[in-house]
């Protein structure tokens, strides 16, 4: 008998649809994914991953991005500290991540484990399109670490 085991290399990773109100999940899926286990580490680690992003993108569509997250996101990109005059910073991935580890005093490893998991669990809450606007303002490498798994 022929080994029928379905080839999973060549099925998408499938999309998950979680509440993108549900903030409190948002940062349980945090400490449950990596070693956070603090809900405010969690949430502190969340709102550094975030600050550095939005200082990534660009534009009027930021700001609509920002209006459609979920109250607390909103919160925290608001505290989120901003130079006046200051463009978007379209740093390479190795300089977002050490910027986040420096905020986090995190490990490398520690720190990319950190920053999938808030992306991954950021995208899992945004429209497709919103997905896709955002890869199109990073870099390639970061765009690489912000995308779906496909």
């Amino acid at each position: 008998m022929a080994d029928e085991t379905p080839d999973v290399s060549a099925t998408p990773v499938p999309t998950r649809h979680e509440p993108a109100d549900d903030y409190r999940a948002f940062v349980d899926e945090l400490r449950w994914t990596h070693p956070i286990e603090d809900p405010e580490d969690a949430a502190y680690a969340a709102a550094v991953v975030l600050c550095q992003l939005e200082r990534r993108l660009t534009g009027e569509r930021r700001d609509e991005l920002a209006f459609r997250l979920p109250e607390e996101f909103q919160i925290l990109l608001a505290a989120c500290p901003r130079v006046d005059g200051s463009g978007a910073q379209r740093t390479n991935a190795r300089t977002f991540l050490a910027d986040v580890a420096d905020l986090l005093g995190t490990e490398p490893t520690a720190t990319f484990q950190i920053v999938s998991a808030v992306f991954t669990a950021l995208r899992d809450r945004l429209p497709d399109e919103d997905v896709h606007w955002v890869a199109s303002q990073l870099p390639p490498d970061l765009a690489d670490i912000w995308r779906r798994p496909v």
